[in-house]
Formats: structure tokens, C-alpha cells, sequence
């Protein structure tokens, strides 16, 4: 089973060929930037399209598929994040951190649990490596969330932990 779904994986070398080619800092900033803003038009074109009036709905995003979506949009809040940590310019850095926004809505909305697990983890290693006493406040916030937060996402977020699940296996 986990062969069939190995395919997924392979939407993350896009990354590696583009951080590969991007050599010089105007080619890194095209990059992120690229990453980043389609990012944000996908998850804002979908935050209008199919959240509105349904908040149970599982959002697709423009490619049809929450699974897939969800992992492109954990990745670009990671991307977005460590634009926000280290960029040298203030503009860069706020525009990083209000792009955050739309994609932690609609990564939310793709209740796609893999993706979140995924998001955190990539948070977090950014975190520990950029700023480690900040991972305290991610885990704060995560309890937070999944505490006072909807019953859905409280639902789904502890279904996590569930070993019956299937999808847990192979999680």
C-alpha cells in the first residue's frame, strides 16, 4: 500500500531540482517567491471556493486532491516560516509571515492529518534550529488549538494517536 501512495513523494523533488539550480540570491528569491505566492493563490482561491458555508467540507484545493494539496501547503508554511526567521529585509519578512495565514486556514480545511503532522514537524525542526526556545510556544499553541478548538479538529487531531485506524499504519 505504501508503494501505491510513494508516487505523492515525488512532487517534492520539484524543490530539490529548483534549490538546486537557484545559486544566486536573486534566483532564491524568484524560487521562494514562486513558492510561496502560488502557494498563497491556491490557498486563497480555495479558502473562497469551496470553505464558505461548509466548514466540514473537505477542501480539495485547485489540484483536486487534499492529500496531495495539503502536503505542498505544509511545506510552503515551513518555506514561508524560515523566509520570515531569516530573510534580511523587513518587507520580505512580513510578507513571509502574513502569507502564514492562508496557508495554516485552508491546510486546516484540507483535514488532512498527515499534512498537519507533517507541518509540525517541519515547524518544529525550524524551530530547533533556528530558534530551539520557541518550540515550547509551538507545542503550547498545538495543545491550544486542539484543546479549545473546534470538535473536528479536536476529533481529528487525537484520531491521530488512534492504532485502529488504518490510516494510521500507514501514517
Amino acid at each position: 500500500e505504501s508503494v501505491a501512495f510513494a508516487k505523492r513523494y515525488f512532487i517534492y523533488s520539484a524543490l530539490w531540482v529548483g534549490a538546486s539550480i537557484a545559486t544566486t540570491n536573486k534566483a532564491r528569491t524568484w524560487l521562494l517567491t514562486a513558492i510561496i505566492s502560488s502557494a498563497v493563490i491556491n490557498a486563497l482561491y480555495s479558502l473562497i471556493t469551496q470553505v464558505p458555508g461548509n466548514y466540514t467540507h473537505r477542501a480539495t484545493l485547485i489540484q483536486d486532491s487534499s492529500m496531495t494539496g495539503a502536503w505542498l501547503i505544509a511545506g510552503a508554511i515551513v518555506i514561508a516560516l524560515s523566509v520570515a526567521l531569516t530573510a534580511p529585509h523587513r518587507k520580505a519578512k512580513l510578507i513571509s509571515c502574513i502569507s502564514i495565514a492562508p496557508l495554516l486556514a485552508i491546510l486546516i480545511f484540507t483535514w488532512t492529518r498527515s499534512g498537519w503532522i507533517g507541518m509540525l514537524g517541519g515547524v518544529a525542526v525550524l524551530l530547533l534550529m533556528l530558534r530551539p526556545k520557541w518550540v515550547i510556544g509551538l507545542v503550547i499553541i498545538t495543545a491550544l488549538l486542539i484543546g479549545f478548538g473546534p470538535d473536528k479538529i479536536k476529533s481529528r487531531a487525537s484520531s491521530i494517536l488512534d492504532p485502529s485506524q488504518k490510516s494510521n499504519a500507514a501514517r
